[in-house]
């Protein structure tokens, strides 16, 4: 904890007007948050207990939307503590270490992103009661340019991420299905997947077990 000067400018009537000394308590976020209207003999408020993680980071470290971030002091994650699907994931042990580049560069190239667009049909699992998929179609775009624009609107901001993927050749898609229980597929089927799939020069249509499909939607590399 530490004495720090803090402006207060809301509703609250039992809290003083203006800047203010206040004590600033670093408080772990894997207790329970503390109640908004405990008071003590040597406090009168609490302020910022259901803050999350994020919001404080965002507003300590001044990212104020879409930027370019600079992280030092970083080590690489190892396999087994991953969070994500990131390729490249790295763990710092203070929020300081994360900063608003301050590139001089007028223009920085935006990286290509991968964008998926997945479509799940579903019916009623009558034995489970509950929603089983018979099929899930993907299209993908490869290398997608994003222009990240934002707009500043009382009392919000609106963010909103342009994409764009003009070349048909950045385009790639597949189809996984699978027999329902006591089902057969239409007469022809196997051979028109297999035309498809010669034609592609790839798995665009895919027939699978159940318990398959969504290892392979999962694990297929588009």
């Amino acid at each position: 904890m530490a004495p720090v000067k803090r402006n207060y400018a809301f509703e609250r009537s039992d809290i003083p007007a203006g800047e203010n000394y206040v004590l600033m308590i670093n408080y772990p976020f894997r207790d329970p948050p503390l109640s908004t209207d405990l008071k003590g003999e040597t406090f009168c408020a609490l302020l910022g207990t259901h803050s999350s993680a994020l919001e404080l980071f965002l507003v300590k470290r001044k990212i104020k939307g879409p930027s370019w971030l600079s992280v030092s002091n970083f080590s690489i994650c190892p396999a087994p503590q991953r969070v994500s699907w990131c390729k490249f994931e790295v763990i710092v042990n203070a929020s300081k270490d994360i900063r608003v580049s301050a590139s001089t560069k007028k223009t920085v190239d935006i990286p290509q992103v991968v964008v998926t667009a997945i479509s799940l049909k579903t019916i009623i699992n009558e034995k489970q009661n509950v929603n089983e998929i018979v099929s899930a179609s993907v299209v993908c775009c490869n290398k997608a340019k994003v222009r990240p624009r934002i707009y500043f609107t009382l009392p919000c901001v609106l963010q909103i991420i342009e994409l764009s993927c003009w070349s048909a050749g950045m385009l790639s898609h597949f189809t996984v299905v699978h027999k329902l229980d006591g089902g057969i597929f239409p007469m022809g089927f196997t051979k028109v997947a297999a035309d498809k799939n010669s034609k592609a020069g790839s798995n665009v249509l895919s027939i699978e077990a159940r318990w398959a499909l969504l290892a392979y939607l999962v694990l297929n590399e588009i």
